[in-house]
């Protein structure tokens, strides 16, 4: 990464944050669009990764710059619903200047893509518990 990087780490509520509290980091978007990036925070810092927040050269802002010890960092959009053309051009575009400054690739996390991969997990759970030597 880059010596000019804005990298601001995210602390949950309640604690001291850097630049802004994970509520505020999306910027002018629903309360329901707004818990479900809390959902999304709170389950990568689950998992044990960093988080950070990210805005462009161009002023785009990036939810979530991720790092962990055992992975390469990513790059994470997330928007309640992409079905809106304009939701997902401004999410597009914010991923890709961001991709292109950092050169770290990214995705974006939509209500349809975390239940898809929810359901994935809940399914290995269920087959891992019912044959745990396996």
């Amino acid at each position: 990464m880059g010596e000019n990087l804005i990298l601001v780490e995210l602390k949950a509520e309640g604690q001291a944050s850097v630049e802004k509290e994970i509520l505020k980091v999306a910027g002018a978007i629903d309360t329901v669009g707004k818990e479900f990036e809390n959902l999304i925070y709170l389950d990568l810092k689950r998992q044990g990764k960093e988080v950070f927040y990210y805005k462009t050269k161009s002023g785009y802002e990036v939810d979530f710059v991720v790092t962990s010890k055992n992975e390469k960092p990513k790059l994470i959009q997330v928007a309640w619903d992409i079905n809106d053309p304009e939701t997902l051009e401004r999410e597009e575009r914010a991923l890709r200047d961001a991709e292109k400054e950092l050169g770290i690739s990214g995705e974006i996390i939509d209500l349809q893509s975390y239940l898809r991969a929810l359901k994935e997990w809940l399914i290995m759970s269920m087959v891992i518990a019912q044959y745990p030597n396996r």
